[in-house]
Formats: C-alpha cells, sequence, structure tokens
C-alpha cells in the first residue's frame, strides 16, 4: 500500500503524516479518501483527534498499517476495443435481429446468461504484489492465461509479503509473523551465499510472499470470477483483488458489469446455502430475511412454496 500513497506531507501539529500520493483535492486510489497516518498504533493520540476535527473527510490509518502490509496494485494493460459492437454483431450471428439495439443485445445476454458472446471480449491486466497463495486461488478460474514471475531467475532475498488482517489486530501475533518472515529472509540471503542456486532457495519463500501477474480472462470468464470472489466468504486478498478489478472492467464497459455483485446478486439466488451463515459468512447483507435487500438461498427456494 506505501507505494501507491507516494508523498508523505508531514503536518505540523505532531507525529501525523498525510498519505498525498493524491493532491489534497482529489480521493487516493487506495483508500478512496485523504488518510492520515499516526505513528502510535495503540489508539488515538491527542494528535489524531485534533485532526479529525480539523479534517472530518479523512480517516485515521495507523503508519504500521502501511508499512507491514503492502496493497496489491491491479493495472488494465490491454483490453478488446469496441467490445458492445462485437458482442451485438456476434449475437445477430446466432439469431438476434439486426432491429434491437446494440446496448438492449449486451443487457439481454448479460440478464439471460446468453454468455457465449461475451467470451469475444477479452482484458489483460498486470497484478502486482499478489501473493503466491492468491495466485493459487487464481489457477482454479481456468478459462485465463497466467504469466507469473519466476521465482527460478528472479532473486528473492528483499521479498515482500501479505499480512493478513487478522495479524494487525493481534500485535503478539504479528510480531510472531514479521520475525518469522524476517528470518527466512534471512535465510534465503544464507543459502545464496554459500553457493545455493535460485532454484532450490526458492522452496523456503512462504505462501506469502508477493509475486506479479500478468493474467487475461474474457468477459464471460471475468463475470464468474467476480460472481465468486467478490461474496463476503472469498478469502479477504482475492477478494479485494476482485473489488479493483471489477472497479477496472466496470469503467469500461458499464453495459456489462455496473449491475453485477457475488453470485446472490447476479443470479437473485444465493448458492452458498448452509454456509452462509458460517463465520466467513457472517457479514452478508443479504442473509437477513424481511429486509428490503435480502436474497434467498437455493435451499431456501426448495423449501418455500410462495417465493
Amino acid at each position: 500500500m506505501a507505494s501507491d500513497h507516494e508523498v508523505r506531507v508531514r503536518f505540523p501539529i505532531g507525529p501525523l503524516e498525510m498519505a498525498a500520493g493524491c493532491p489534497p483535492s482529489t480521493l487516493c486510489r487506495v483508500c478512496r479518501k485523504l488518510t492520515i497516518m499516526f505513528e502510535n498504533a495503540k489508539g488515538l493520540n491527542i494528535y489524531a483527534l485534533y485532526a479529525l476535527y480539523l479534517y472530518p473527510f479523512v480517516h485515521i490509518i495507523p503508519v504500521s498499517y502501511f508499512t507491514q502490509r503492502s496493497l496489491m496494485k491491479v493495472t488494465l494493460l490491454k483490453y478488446t476495443k469496441g467490445g458492445t459492437d462485437l458482442i451485438a454483431h456476434s449475437a445477430r450471428v446466432s439469431g438476434v435481429p439486426d432491429t434491437i439495439p446494440d446496448d438492449e443485445i449486451v443487457r439481454m445476454i448479460v440478464d439471460n446468461d446468453y454468455s457465449s458472446a461475451l467470451e469475444h471480449i477479452s482484458f489483460t491486466f498486470d497484478l502486482e504484489d499478489i501473493s503466491i497463495a492468491l495466485s493459487r486461488e487464481l489457477l482454479e478460474h481456468r478459462m485465463a492465461s497466467h504469466t507469473a514471475r519466476s521465482t527460478r531467475y528472479v532473486e528473492e532475498e528483499a521479498f515482500g509479503y501479505f499480512t493478513p488482517k487478522e495479524f494487525l489486530k493481534n500485535e503478539e501475533a504479528l510480531k510472531v509473523y514479521t520475525d518469522t518472515m524476517e528470518y527466512i529472509k534471512k535465510a534465503y540471503a544464507n543459502l545464496r551465499e554459500i553457493g545455493v542456486t535460485r532454484e532450490s532457495t526458492r522452496y523456503i519463500l512462504p505462501l506469502a510472499t508477493h509475486t506479479n501477474y500478468i493474467w487475461t480472462a474474457n468477459a464471460r470468464s471475468l463475470i464468474n470470477f467476480l460472481g465468486l470472489r467478490l461474496c463476503v466468504r472469498a478469502a479477504p486478498e482475492i477478494r479485494e483483488l476482485a473489488k479493483m478489478v471489477y472497479e477496472e472492467v466496470v469503467n469500461i464497459y458499464p453495459e456489462i458489469f455496473k449491475n453485477l455483485g457475488c453470485r446472490g446478486i447476479n443470479l437473485s439466488v444465493c448458492p452458498e446455502n448452509a454456509v452462509r451463515d458460517s463465520v466467513q459468512g457472517k457479514d452478508c447483507p443479504y442473509k437477513i430475511k424481511g429486509t428490503k435487500g435480502f436474497i434467498p438461498t437455493k435451499d431456501d427456494v426448495r423449501v418455500r412454496k410462495d417465493w
């Protein structure tokens, strides 16, 4: 995350600094608002409270959050241009009448899941600083192309790594975690110094190690990816990635992606069933019956005759 907050402007009111990779008049691409970081991670000190009074539009973040956890970066390298015309043309080849406007054809295809035509549109992303663990989850999305940074040819002595939020909430656990990472870095360096090849030394690297990916997927595969990974039950790191991918593609083709979300939203029924009530699903906003946003599960639909 620190790399995305490129400039830090020191406040004259104590141990505060503003992450100003974005000018004060704009929103930061990471936190979506101006950020004040304070050095006392144990609580809001008087300077932080004063900053909130002066700058109510900011939020307060401990410096340690930025120094101990790097946020991935998603860059859209290339995409199919003229995609709406291409989808509509392919749909007309299969029999859709010429009288229907292009944008209506696209909406019909997305809404009714006639989605083979969406495969003609592809997107290529540069995924920076994702963990090796996340890269393995990406491989579950098979209708995509993957190119990863090679630990066989790239020195990883100073590897970056992902820190789960759970560790950030537990000072003792965080120390164990960061100490372990530093130990592995030193072990990597020692092995290289005594002549062990990168090819063999890489086997001590943890799943948290950052890697870079070039990832290409078509629109149909992305809809599947987003439906699965925007769910609150998805692993936090890949859910974060899904949100960033969504922000990129919805700006390019809102007619395809703007109404998409988790599978419950996309299908108007949640296929997670009983596991929606698991620990990972406790924050699902669509599971409370009687509320406006309630989305039934498949099990709900099976047992209720009045849906």
